[in-house]
């Protein structure tokens, strides 16, 4: 039996973190699914179940089967194992044939081999690699080439022991290395590289650790968890290691209850079965979590599982048992049709899925509380129990025999059983990505042209899909990069990409032309007919096609060394006419056309197929809409959908297009003139053999660069019909009915104009307007330090006892019912419902046609690659040294804080235990909980609103004191000066010479955006620091109106950034922290009032209040040493108490605002509550991260609140809020603001 974690590690591939692969194997959190959401109804207020739900069938009528695929090559033959990682599947033949196929070319792309031995456990590893096991102790890699699959490859174990065989279960991908344990008990740690010399894999031992048990009495279980540990099940044995690239350290070794057979780890929790037990032990100290022998069932038990406080095991009498995490206690459990301990559960979106022996797949709805005996989504074929090797966002991945579990022959084939709705979204731009230095004013000057195109994936909520697999190929040669590797597509080579944790991919092609390829993408949850087409030169081509005689003007029309790429005296007006004339009715209006040829291309496509009776698996058998897989077609205008993938070349559109005759001649003068009637080679004495034909053009542009064009004769009619004659080649006819002859013609055009075709990418690409962006990014540094500085001068205004916040506050809890019952009657539907424009970021990014998504993600994208390697320079070493201030605050705040709760403490946990319970039912299925209704979430709120203000009042004097006392300490953290790979050179470009911080690099990635936007918004940027008045965003000068675009981008990037750091689990003091803490610094001075330091205002509370979560990850980060020690004062705080004061700020800010918002709703409220939408946004962002909280680090009473820890679906869920929320809360900002 396979291991969970092993099985993680097929299903995802290597070369990916460990939380990597479980976003991949989690598939982000999705909507749509059949688990129960919570709605409005009688019932006001959530109820937490009595008990642990016991697993509940979800019915599918029918689950619907994406594609079929047969295997030609395993025909015949019995398969031995299969994994599937990377968009590939890996399957080998009981006569040791090995055979990698694309899940969705199927046959058409796979190679088979003979490698003349048996293979033990597949694992999915790096880029597209399988690992196993081999004879002798040999690792066995199947590599991935550009195309196909090279030689099956071997590496041999290390030194001491070169001839021991490996452990079956053993291999688990971590980082770019590989466990495993051999049959001597010793964990090894490699690194596999290749050598082309030897044709083969060199092993490179990294290291080696006896883990002092011997040789295992039978397979091990390997797991690894978020904080660098792998815990090893071996035999009756239970070992932690701690790792890393360079050692390995044996934390203990333990005896367990039985022989194991599986684990599963859950935050600092391990579950593992063996035999018909299963035992429970702290990862880091080995004691057992409850007596052995707690859980026994009736039959020998199969992989466990674990998700929110109940882990879930089969047994070989047909059941699936629900268990208490904390005690071992049975919580019930259901009956399947055949044994259940064959199969590898998964768990994704609150959905359990799990195959029984006789091969049906279960969807078990773990939130509800009642054991169901609907019938089970069965899959269609009928599959082996082990045969289930692949899973991804909702989609199951099987091999069988014969169709429908009948006939000869094998099948790969995948089911939807979640009903998932995903949808992409696009933008792309052809812009200068690199800039060096230069001896020109400026001191720099842009390098290369490339084409970037941003691709993200979501659900039908809007949620992100984080690392789904998405399969790309190109209509022409082209190289592309997803910033790490670098791809040549050369059809009919394909890539598998994985998408971001925000759902996204960066895509980046060098620009050598005006034009580049169409790119194709699909994604395991698509029919394997159909595709996306994204055109990444489509906002160039509209330019192209608008050109003007200004544009072409020699101050305006320049290559990147600032020379005109239009030579003295050739006519403007006349360069213009062709090259407008040739482009016909424009980008657009090609879109719109090819959409039309797509729809009849799949019509014509399913005539023929239902006329022949081959509407088969993986077929529509309708006409699909326009906007298929497009989550917002509005704004989405460079993609198109095609059901039947085929050819990408766009229809022209005649439009106001007239025939014309060009002529260039030998002086290189442009004329520009009506049809002529005799051939215009014949008028201009060129020989009048013609020179082919479309194809013969598109070769003569590619091998003919020095020739030239001296006349191009248009006739526009029923067809646009070109003459084309050159110096040296003769003259080529053609019909040009697509964008793509049109702009092959503008380039031999250009070419011949400019000389070089390059220049002319570089003339058509979007600069960055550094002196601008630099500007705006001086601004929002200068807000966060005058803004810091002001919130020091209103906390000191307060006085030592704070009696006007108390009095606030007082008022506040008052008038709590009043405020609930008022909120109920302003919002209502869900929080989807509530977000503006389905929550599109275009709608800030494209304001007025700004199109600034896909230049803002060229510098995002590439700090987001490079933060992993920055590297301080400061001269006083702080990174990696606690800071004493924020040592002594964190004491205080435990201390003192603690002190002054002492007389509402109980009622506080209990009220806190009373609302994590309901949360973490509406929150047992994440992407969902956007689908919650807004009566039930402020219910929710509510109930715990009343001890959680008063609570606030004891301590808010000192808290807020505690902040003021380091917020100079704070800026430190974000001011130290760093190196970051990449961004450190631009930044010294254009800042000449400026040390690079944290909060530059933040606040310069938000300035470009907000730059762009304020341009084409006719915002008056600023000219020097002015903020917002108090409790409004919107000045009828504009003066806040930048501040909100700014604030939005903020939200954007920040949220990424967060996400990031709560699903990897970072640590508190990575650069990738101090990033998210410069981030909320900039958001929170974007929304400070310009009198914040001059006003006594109570009300003021509520923005100085936003500087909490700062202060909670200022403390973490400032005290990482003494945080390093779990049972230290920083260590609790870190892994507790932070998480849990997160999530209390956000439910405190999101009840003030709304009593805000009922007092005076003109500056709290805005026009049709957009205000208010906006803060309930924002705060929700925080409340799901109570959540992460780590219960075994506590302290006493602390058990009251959390039970379980954070599961890798909930830090999931968690980072997928992190997105959502703060693009919702900015998007309503900006609306507003923008009018």
């Amino acid at each position: 039996m396979k291991t969970q974690q092993n099985y993680r590690n097929e299903i995802t591939g290597a070369g990916m973190n460990r939380r990597s692969m479980l976003k991949t194997l989690l598939g982000g959190a999705g909507a749509g699914l059949m688990a129960t959401q919570f709605t409005a109804s009688a019932q006001s207020r959530l109820t937490p179940a009595a008990k642990k739900p016991v697993p509940q069938r979800v019915s599918v009528t029918p689950p619907q089967q994406l594609w079929q695929q047969e295997i030609v090559q395993i025909n015949e033959k019995v398969l031995q194992q299969a994994a599937y990682g990377n968009g590939y599947f890996v399957m080998m033949d009981d006569d040791n044939n090995v055979l990698i196929t694309d899940i969705q070319a199927g046959s058409d792309q796979n190679s088979a081999n003979h490698i003349g031995e048996s293979l033990g456990t597949m694992t999915a590893w790096r880029d597209g690699a399988f690992v196993a096991q081999g004879a002798n102790g040999a690792m066995v890699v199947c590599q991935n080439g550009s195309s196909t699959f090279g030689p099956l490859c071997q590496f041999y174990s290390p030194s001491p022991a070169p001839e021991t065989a490996l452990s079956e279960y053993y291999s688990v991908g971590n980082d770019d290395y590989l466990l495993y344990l051999g049959v001597d008990g010793v964990l090894y740690a490699v690194d596999p590289v290749w050598n082309p010399a030897s044709n083969n894999y060199d092993a490179n031992v990294l290291w080696y650790k006896d883990l002092k048990f011997g040789p295992p009495s039978s397979a091990a279980s390997l797991a690894l968890d978020g904080a660098n540990r792998v815990v090893v099940a071996a035999g009756e044995n239970l070992a932690l290691v701690e790792i890393s690239r360079t050692a390995g350290n044996l934390v203990y070794s333990v005896t367990g209850q039985g022989v194991s057979s599986a684990v599963c780890l859950d935050g600092n929790s391990a579950y593992v079965a063996g035999g018909n037990g299963l035992d429970a032990y702290n990862i880091a100290t080995g004691a057992t979590l409850w007596p052995k022998g707690g859980f026994l069932a009736p039959g020998t038990l199969g992989t466990p599982i674990s998700y929110g406080g109940v882990v879930y095991v089969g047994d070989s009498t047909n059941l699936l048992h629900a268990v208490d995490a904390a005690s071992g206690v049975s919580l019930g459990a259901a009956k399947f049709d055949s044994a259940m301990n064959t199969g590898i559960p998964h768990i994704s979106d609150g959905i359990l899925y799990i195959c029984s022996a006789a091969g049906v797949i279960n969807a078990c709805d773990l939130s509800k509380g009642i054991n169901d005996a609907t019938s089970p989504a069965v899959f269609p074929t009928g599959i082996a129990g082990d045969a289930l090797v692949g899973f991804e966002s909702g989609i199951c991945v099987a091999f069988y025999l014969g169709p429908n579990g009948t006939g000869a022959g094998t099948y790969l084939g995948a089911i939807n059983m979640a009903d998932l709705v995903h949808g992409y979204s696009s933008e792309s731009e052809l812009m200068a990505d690199n800039y060096v230095s230069s001896t020109n004013s400026d001191g720099y000057q842009p390098d290369s042209a490339s084409y970037r195109t941003i691709i993200q994936l979501l659900d039908g909520s809007g949620n992100p899909r984080a690392n789904v697999s998405i399969k790309v190929w190109a209509s022409d040669d082209v190289s592309i990069s997803d910033g790490v590797n670098t791809y040549s597509l050369n059809p009919p080579d394909i890539a598998w990409l994985k998408t971001d944790a925000a759902g996204q991919l960066n895509i980046v092609s060098t620009a050598s032309d005006i034009t580049t390829p169409a790119l194709y993408f699909w994604g395991p949850f698509m029919l394997n007919q159909e595709a996306i087409v994204v055109y990444p030169d489509h906002e160039a081509l509209a330019r192209l096609s608008n050109i003007q005689a200004g544009d072409l003007d020699q101050s305006v029309a320049k290559d990147y060394a600032g020379k005109p790429i239009v030579p003295d005296g050739v006519d403007h007006v006349a360069v213009a006419n062709t090259i407008q004339n040739t482009m016909g009715g424009g980008a657009a209006a090609a879109m719109m056309a090819t959409r039309l040829k797509n729809r009849q291309r799949a019509e014509a496509d399913l005539r023929v197929r239902s006329q022949s009776g081959k509407l088969g698996v993986g077929q529509a058998s309708t006409i699909q809409a326009d906007n298929t897989y497009l989550s917002f077609p509005e704004t989405t205008v460079n993609m198109l959908y095609q059901q039947v993938a085929g050819v990408t070349d766009r229809t022209i559109v005649k439009g106001s297009a007239q025939s014309f005759t060009t002529i260039i001649d030998s002086d290189g003068n442009v004329t520009f003139g009506p049809p002529q009637t005799a051939s215009v080679a014949a008028v201009n004495g060129v020989g009048s053999a013609l020179g082919g034909g479309w194809n013969e053009f598109k070769s003569w542009l590619k091998q003919n660069v020095t020739d030239k064009i001296v006349s191009i004769a248009c006739k526009v009619a029923d067809e646009i019909s070109h003459e084309i004659t050159t110096l040296a080649s003769g003259t080529f006819s053609f019909v040009v009915d697509t964008v793509e002859k049109a702009v092959a013609v503008v380039t031999g055009f250009i070419r011949t104009v400019v000389g070089d075709i390059v220049r002319a990418a570089e003339w058509l690409s979007k600069l960055f307007d550094w002196g601008g962006i630099l500007k705006l990014q001086k601004s929002i540094v200068n807000q966060v330090n005058t803004g810091v500085q002001g919130l020091s001068t209103w906390i000191a205004a307060q006085g030592t006892d704070f009696g006007a916040v108390g009095a606030f506050l007082d008022s506040k809890i008052n008038a709590l019912s009043v405020a609930q019952a008022s909120v109920l009657s302003k919002l209502g539907g869900s929080l989807k419902g509530n977000q503006v424009n389905n929550n599109d970021p275009q709608t800030v990014y494209g304001v007025n046609g700004a199109k600034s998504r896909a230049q803002s993600s060229s510098l995002s994208s590439k700090v987001s690659s490079n933060i992993g390697q920055a590297t301080s320079t400061s001269s006083t070493g702080a990174v990696t040294a606690d800071n004493p201030t924020l040592a002594s605050a964190l004491s205080n705040l435990i201390t003192q804080g603690g002190s002054l709760l002492e007389t509402v403490l109980d009622q506080l946990l209990t009220s806190i235990k009373a609302f994590f319970d309901g949360f973490k039912l509406l929150f047992s299925d994440p992407a969902g909980f956007i689908e919650t209704e807004v009566s039930v979430m402020v219910n929710l709120f509510f109930d715990l609103a009343k001890d959680l203000l008063t609570a606030i009042k004891l301590v808010v004097g000192f808290v807020l004191q505690t902040l003021s006392a380091v917020m100079n300490d704070i800026l430190s953290l974000v001011n130290e000066s760093i190196h970051i790979p990449v961004i450190s050179d631009l930044w010294s470009l254009i800042s000449h010479g400026e040390p690079l911080t944290l909060l530059n690099v933040f606040a310069l990635v938000v300035a470009i955006p907000s730059h762009i936007i304020i341009s084409a918004a006719n915002i008056t940027p600023p000219t020097s620091v002015s903020a917002k008045p108090a409790g409004t965003l919107k000045m009828s000068a504009d003066g806040a109106a930048w501040m909100a675009v700014a604030g939005a981008t903020a939200s954007f990037f920040s949220g990424g950034i967060d996400g990031f750091c709560d699903l990897e689990n970072v640590s508190s003091n990575s650069f990738s922290a101090k990033l998210d803490i410069a981030g909320s610094l900039v958001e929170m001075a974007l929304s400070l009032p310009s009198t914040i330091a001059t006003s006594n205002d109570p009300t003021y509370l509520y923005y100085a209040m936003g500087a909490f979560p700062i202060l909670l990850a200022s403390l973490q980060a400032g005290t990482v040493n003494a945080a390093k020690d779990a049972t230290s004062v920083a260590g609790k705080f870190s892994n507790f108490f932070a998480p849990l004061g997160y999530s209390l700020y956000g439910v405190g800010m999101i009840v003030l605002s709304i009593c805000l918002a009922v007092d005076n709703p003109t500056e709290w409220d805005g026009p049709g509550h957009i205000l208010l939408v906006s803060n309930l946004f924002n705060g929700l962002d925080y409340v799901p991260k109570g959540l992460l909280a780590n219960p075994a680090q506590s302290f006493p009473g602390g058990n009251k609140v959390l039970t379980g820890g954070a599961t890798d679906e909930i830090r999931l869920g968690v980072a997928l809020t992190d997105w959502v929320f703060p693009t919702a809360s900015g998007i309503a900002n900006a609306v507003y603001a923008l009018g």
